[in-house]
This record gives structure tokens, sequence and C-alpha cells, in this order.
């Protein structure tokens, strides 16, 4: 849902770049612009450029091309091959030295894990393709990653609004100082999107109305209107204003019948079937409810099948019908699972003990919701026989619930025994593990080439202070992240607090390639900028794992005096003479 909005920025820039465009590569950007919002002109794109004789001697038009098709893919089920794609494209881009390129596929390879709820890899991806478009002064796509990275960090599942509304309000300047009013409209509903995920429709309604005030103006596709009057009308619905809602919704669902696209006119059905449970029509509801409900199984899109479900069941509530209420959040829970085993499935490690604690949460919830509802009709019952099927149904109902509950936590179990060593935050190894594997490494080694090297995140505590510990949280993982791409084969893991360790084996030169790539790769990977220091102590067979900790502990603290941003080596023991190696970038 995030995305329809995002996409009409694509359109934007056809004229920024791709006006007259004659030559393959500019024809396969402008293919991969179109993509996400006009499937059939992308394709024909597509076709033309198969058609060419020179587009399999000219490899980045290839790659942006197979790109553009790949844009059509949204399914699960080709998850892993598409990524596989993304790695070799990414490799491809290095070795042909093409940053556009490279960039391209960040870009959109960071939208579809956004999608997916891969929110530290997708705002890894986003902030690298920034820093590359940036790089090469391409402003129309750094404007659309902008857009991306807004709509990610206003996400509720990573709720860094502050940072969200300070992009959303560059792009609204800079969308009014040109006076581009699709901009601007695609701006200010964005803005409405960031208050709607906080809950504050009262502030997200005005920016809906004014994204649908500039639509009318500049006499956008009534697809996009009736996107607008949706929007507005599902915020009202929230304020409890339902009238108001549901003729905005009704007015909605006239403007769509002019349009194409049976998957907006599912989500108008779903908006409406909303507000009218709100104001009471539950009947009404249901009936809406049910011809979204048939959509969404159809194209198996389980976050809107989540939703749905949840709001039949509240609709069967409101008319006391228990059974298919409780049927409904049974379908709900079902098409949770699902969605939370597809992101296990294509991130290894990804919500965790968080993700089952939550779950087994939500049951309890709901089963003791559930007994509630049913000993209300129990206490209003005045058959006796009425009250015994009641009190039976009651009772098979939370022996189902528990057993349900038991399974849930087996698998969690079963989930635990593999995070034993792992840190829960990060997904690398813990402090106890790493310590053990340091020794076991130690007691291998032949004393050449095995170093410890300790990194700390620099000035993590105001990072903490002033944007609080959630966006700190993102931070740590996020690092680590680079730290487990970078090390590759080597060991490492989070000691505690900021601090991670990693056992480097190679020479001294392999060495100082890999600390300056890991120092550099991290300030690159943020913004606003975040950096490391690291501290680096070579391993000896004759002397305890704490010394060298130590060793590489006081390198750290003279990185830190130094300047930050850096790595030093101990030289052999020799790190407090004038013979330490310092290396600044």
């Amino acid at each position: 849902m995030r995305h329809m909005r995002l996409v009409v920025v694509f359109l934007l820039f056809i004229s920024d770049f791709a006006q007259g465009a004659s030559s393959l590569r500019e024809r396969a950007d402008q293919c991969l612009i179109l993509a996400s919002d006009n499937g059939a002109a992308a394709q024909g794109i597509i076709a033309s450029l198969k058609a060419e004789r020179d587009l399999a001697g000219d490899v980045g038009a290839s790659a942006m091309v197979r790109l553009c098709e790949m844009g059509f893919h949204d399914d699960s089920a080709s998850y892993e091959l598409i990524e596989t794609q993304y790695t070799l494209f990414l490799e491809q881009s290095l070795q042909q030295n093409d940053l556009n390129l490279q960039a391209s596929v960040l870009f959109v390879r960071g939208n579809r894990r956004t999608y997916f709820g891969l929110y530290p890899d997708a705002l890894n991806d986003l902030n690298t393709a920034f820093s590359i478009f940036e790089k090469t002064g391409n402003k129309a796509y750094n404007i659309m990653v902008m857009n991306s990275l807004a709509l990610t960090y206003s996400d509720k599942h990573v709720g860094d609004y502050e940072n969200a509304l300070l992009i959303l309000n560059k792009l609204l300047a800079i969308a009014r100082d040109s006076k581009d009013l699709g901009r601007e409209s695609t701006t200010e509903f964005n803005i409405g999107i960031l208050y709607n995920n906080q809950n504050k429709s009262e502030l997200a309604l005005p920016h809906f109305r004014r994204a649908r005030e500039i639509d009318v103006q500049r006499k956008a596709p009534a697809d996009e209107v009736s996107f607008d009057e949706r929007s507005i009308g599902m915020a009202l619905s929230k304020m409890g204003r339902h009238v108001e809602a549901l003729a905005q919704l009704d007015h909605a669902i006239k403007l769509e019948a002019t349009a194409t696209g049976e998957e907006r006119a599912a989500l108008l059905l779903q908006a409406r079937g909303a507000a009218l449970r709100r104001a009471g029509k539950n009947s009404e509801a249901l009936h809406d409810l049910d011809r979204a409900l048939a959509y969404f199984q159809k194209t198996g899109n389980l976050r809107f099948l989540l939703t749905i479900h949840e709001d039949r069941a509240l609709a069967f509530l409101g008319q006391n019908q228990i059974q298919a209420a409780y049927e409904e959040r049974v379908s709900q829970l079902e098409a949770k699972n699902k969605l939370d085993q597809q992101a296990l499935d294509q991130q290894t490690g990804l919500l965790r003990v968080r993700f089952q604690t939550e779950q087994q949460q939500q049951q309890n919830r709901k089963l003791a919701k559930q007994n509630e509802s049913q000993q209300a009709e129990l206490k209003n019952a005045h058959e006796i026989k009425k009250l015994q099927l009641l009190a039976l149904g009651l009772s098979m109902l939370v022996v189902f619930s528990l057993i349900i509950i038991v399974v849930v936590m087996m698998r969690s179990s079963q989930r635990l025994r593999i995070l034993a060593f792992t840190d829960a935050l990060t997904g690398l190894k813990n402090r106890r593990r790493f310590m053990w594997k340091a020794r076991e490494a130690q007691k291998r080694s032949v004393n050449d080439g095995l170093y410890f090297l300790m990194v700390d995140i620099d000035d993590f505590k105001k990072i903490n202070d002033s944007r609080g510990h959630d966006v700190g949280d993102e931070v740590l993982k996020s690092t680590a992240s680079i730290i487990a791409r970078v090390s590759e084969g080597n060991l490492c893991g989070r000691l505690g607090g900021e601090e991670f360790g990693i056992v480097f084996q190679g020479d001294r030169d392999k060495l100082q390639e890999f600390a300056t790539e890991l120092v550099n790769g991290v300030r690159k990977a943020f913004m606003p900028p975040t950096t490391i220091s690291v501290g680096v102590a070579k391993f000896e067979s004759d002397t305890d794992l704490s010394d060298v900790f130590k060793r590489a502990d006081l390198a750290l603290y003279l990185a830190k005096s130094g300047g930050k941003d850096r790595y030093v080596i101990d030289s052999d023991r020799a790190y407090e003479d004038s013979a330490s190696i310092m290396t600044n970038f």
C-alpha cells in the first residue's frame, strides 16, 4: 500500500532525463522508471529493447532491462531467485565500474526489502544508493531515493518519524521551488501517511486533502484522485466522523469506476468496509469486505488479507456471531504466521525471540477476549440447553487455543536453542560464543597472521540521547550487518553495548586493507554519517587471550583520542611509542 504513491514519483522524472532518449541505456533507464506504475508501457519497452541487435553487447543496458523485468515480481516464492539476481547485478556493476547500475540495483532491492519488512537491510541499500547517486550527480534518482527513505523511516515497524519528516519537508521545499505539482502532491500525501502511521489522523487529514486539491488542479488521472479520497475517508473514519467518511469513500469508488486496476478497486472496498464497520453497519461492511477478500485471496497478498480478516472478525463480533468471529481470528492468525514465516525464510534471524513472544501474547489476548465474550453470552442466556451448549463451545475453544499455544511454544523452544550463542539484536555471535571461538583460533594459530580487532561505534551515546534508543538499535543492527559482510569468513561477534570483535586471519597488508574497508564501509552506509574506531592487536600463542584484548583496547583508546573514524594497530606491543601505526580516513 505504501508504494502506491511512491511509484507516482517515477513518472514525474521521465522529463528530467529520459526525454528524447535514443541510446539503449537511456531507454532501459526509462523502462525502470515506468515499471512500477505502468506495467504495459514498461513491457512494451522491454519487448522493443530485446529486439535490438546491440542489446547483447551493452552489458549495462542489458542488466537494466532485466532489472526492469524483475520489477513485476513481488511474490515471495521468487524471492530467493530474485535476490540472487540482485547479487549478480551488483557484482557486474562493480566489474564494469558502473555506479549508476550499482545504485539502481540497490534502490530497487531496498524498496523490495522494505516491502517484505527487512528494514535494516532496506535502509542500508537505500542509504548506499543515495550516496552513489549524490556522487554521480543524478538528482532525479536521488529524489526518488529520498522518497523511499522517508517512507521506510515512517513505516510503523521502523518508527523513525523525526528523520522521515525531515526528509519529506526537504522534498516538499524542492517541489514547491520547482513548481512541480505532481511531486508536491506526492509529498503531501506521504506526510499524511507518516502521521497516519502514528495514529494521528487529525494531523494526516489536511495533508491528504491538500494532495487531492493539487491532483484535481493538475487534472491527475482518476485513480490517483480516488486514492487521495480513499485516504481522506479512512482518516475521517478513524476520527469517528462516519457520515463524512462514507460519503468520501463512496465518491472515491465512483471515481475508480472510470479508471482501471482491480487492486485499487479492492483497496477502496476494504476501506469502505472498515468505515462501515466502525459506523456500526456490520452487515454492509461484510458485503464490501467479502468482495475485497475474494480479490486478495486470488492474488495471495497476505498483508491485505491480515487487515481484512481482522475487520471481518470485528464485524461478526458486532453481530454476536461468535463462531464466525473466531474463525476469522484463526484466519487472521494463519495469515500473520505465513507472513512472518516468509520474513524468517528471507533473512534468518529477523524478529526471532521478539516475534515469538509477541505472537504468544497476541494469542493470549485473543483467547482472553473470546473467553470474555463467551462469558457474557452465558450470563445473558435463559435456557439451560443454550447455556450448556455455550459452555461446551467455550471449553472446546479453550482446548483448541491451548493446543495452538503449545505448538507455538514448542517451535519457540527450538529457535531459542539456536539463539543460545547468538546476540538477539544483531544476529552476530554473542560475547560467550565469540570468546570461546577466539580461544580455539588462538590454539590453532602458528603465531603468524592472526589479529583481534576491537570495534566501537563513535559517539553512540549521542545517537541514543538525540534520536532515541530505537534508532540506536537500528544503527547497531546495520553496523553488525556491515561487519558480517566485510568480515566474510572471519570470526566476528558483539562483545556488548556498541562494541564488536573480529578475529582476522592474514598478513599485515591484508589486515590494513580489511580495516580500511571496514571503517570506510560504515561511514558510507549511514545518512547522517555514523563512524567507528578500531583497535587492533596481534594474537600470540604464549599469552593469555585477555592480554590481546587489553592491547586492542588500548589501541582503540588511541584511535578515539586521535580523532575517531580510524583504526590503530598496536604494532607488535609497541603501541605506546612513536612507531604505532594510525590511519585516518
